[in-house]
């Protein structure tokens, strides 16, 4: 059997050291508050019999009069005199007195310089009357001027006598011819056309065959030919455009 002592275990250990650090904790908690604490110190108090009479106030040094500010001396005003006014004979004679200032001369203006007028261009020269050759030369154009115009006119009114001969037969081609027999007779009308030979308006008699019944016809024949045919050239369909046409509705030449 072993007889010796164990050794304390850890536990005892961490006891026993708990129980130091606690012990030397109160200590040093102890005497900081020892060390801390003073002794009141002793309050002196003295006793009077009476109270001190209290220090009288002294009366503020009266202030200084100020001068008064002196009055403005008011000068008596010196009586104006009064004008017055004069008559009108004297004013007339001061501006009678008065001589006339002198005009001073203006200045001389300059003169503009005068546009320079354009020389007239001579006349062109004339041929000389009497001259026999320039006549003869003149009458020549004269009759060749007269010669185109008439051609022209003749031409102008052969296409003229041309339509209206294509007129007349289109129109004969929608007639009935038995309304009017086998009489001579002459129709004319008024007719107005487009440039495209259309009718603008309707026929206008103007000079009947006497048989109603035929004038009826060769109007109706009219407006069944609608479109005319017209010269294509405008110069010449001025001639158609308000035409006076004539029928013969038995004439076989027509």
């Amino acid at each position: 059997m072993d007889t010796r002592l164990d050794p304390p275990s850890d536990t005892l250990r961490a006891a026993l050291l708990a129980l130091a650090v606690h012990l030397v904790f109160f200590l040093l908690l102890a005497i900081g508050v020892r060390w801390q604490q003073r002794e009141p110190e002793a309050v002196t108090a003295e006793l009077w019999a009476e109270l001190p009479a209290a220090p009288r106030p002294v009366p503020p040094p009266p202030a200084a009069e100020m001068p008064r500010p002196a009055e403005p001396r008011v000068e008596p005003r010196a009586a104006q005199k009064v004008e017055t006014p004069k008559p009108d004979i004297a004013l007339k004679a001061r501006n009678e007195t008065r001589k006339p200032e002198p005009l001073k001369p203006e200045p001389p203006r300059p003169q503009k310089p005068e546009p320079r007028k354009a020389e007239p261009t001579p006349p062109p020269p004339t041929p000389s009357t009497h001259d026999p050759l320039q006549q003869q030369l003149e009458l020549i154009q004269r009759q060749q001027a007269m010669a185109e115009a008439a051609r022209a006119a003749a031409a102008q009114q052969s296409v003229i006598d041309d339509y209206k001969g294509r007129i007349r037969r289109k129109v004969r081609g929608f007639l009935n011819r038995q309304p009017c027999g086998e009489a001579n007779v002459q129709l004319e009308f008024d007719i107005a056309l487009l440039p495209t030979g259309q009718l603008r308006s309707p026929p206008v008699l103007r000079r009947g065959s006497g048989l109603p019944a035929c004038d009826r016809a060769v109007e109706y024949a009219i407006v069944q030919a609608d479109p005319l045919p017209v010269p294509p050239q405008p110069e010449i369909f001025q001639a158609f455009r308000n035409l006076h046409l004539v029928i013969r509705p038995n004439d076989p030449s027509d």
